[in-house]
């Protein structure tokens, strides 16, 4: 058999580059202004401050996919608020959402 008819072990498909891409990226931690946070009255603004926070640094990573994990984690995580305080668990929730819905 020729062996050119067969992709090498190296070779990936796009869709499964971008993947891994994504997965191993790191969100870039949103500078917010605390005070404003917790100066917000209703769980209703502080989604809003917060989704505005995380949005854009998730876009960066996961382009079209960012407004719905921004949507998930607003809607799955109680203390939504640590997103914006806590680097580390603003990437597991990140990464969590993300193999979710790639799955």
């Amino acid at each position: 058999m020729n062996q050119n008819n067969f992709p090498s072990n190296n070779m990936m498909a796009p869709p499964q580059q971008a993947q891994q891409d994504a997965q191993a990226a790191q969100v870039r931690f949103p500078a917010v202004d605390l005070n404003e946070l917790n100066g917000l009255a209703t769980r209703e603004d502080k989604a809003k401050f917060v989704g505005n926070a995380i949005f854009f640094p998730i876009q960066d990573v996961y382009g079209e996919m960012a407004g719905k994990i921004t949507g998930c984690l607003l809607d799955g995580v109680a203390d939504f608020d640590k997103l914006v305080r806590e680097p580390e668990f603003l990437q597991q929730q990140v990464s969590q959402v993300y193999k979710l819905l790639s799955a």
